[in-house]
């Protein structure tokens, strides 16, 4: 069995875009100790501003402009929230 689609979105927020894919894998990517694979992006005027993923190979990590940094494998969950709230508030004013 492959990776199953658990979650998909692509909004536009404010100037920028708000975009997650969460699939559920039948084994970790690794080195991650999960099995979920994301990715999870928020992009203004064609430049990632933050990012979460876990690219096999390169583990959980987050994208703070240019900077990359690897992050607790849990972490994504919290970003996740965040971004729903958002997405949330832009609907409710629109």
């Amino acid at each position: 069995m492959g990776a199953k689609l658990l979650y998909r979105f692509k909004e536009a927020y404010g100037q920028g875009v708000i975009e997650g894919v969460i699939w559920d894998v039948p084994v970790p990517v690794p080195p991650s100790e999960h099995r979920v694979k994301y990715r999870l992006v928020f992009i203004v005027n064609a430049h990632r501003l933050v990012g979460y993923d876990n690219e096999r190979g390169k583990g959980d990590h987050k994208h703070i402009r240019e900077e990359k940094s690897l992050i607790p494998s849990r972490m994504w969950q919290r970003w996740f929230g965040i971004l729903c709230g958002m997405w949330r508030k832009y609907h409710e004013r629109a």
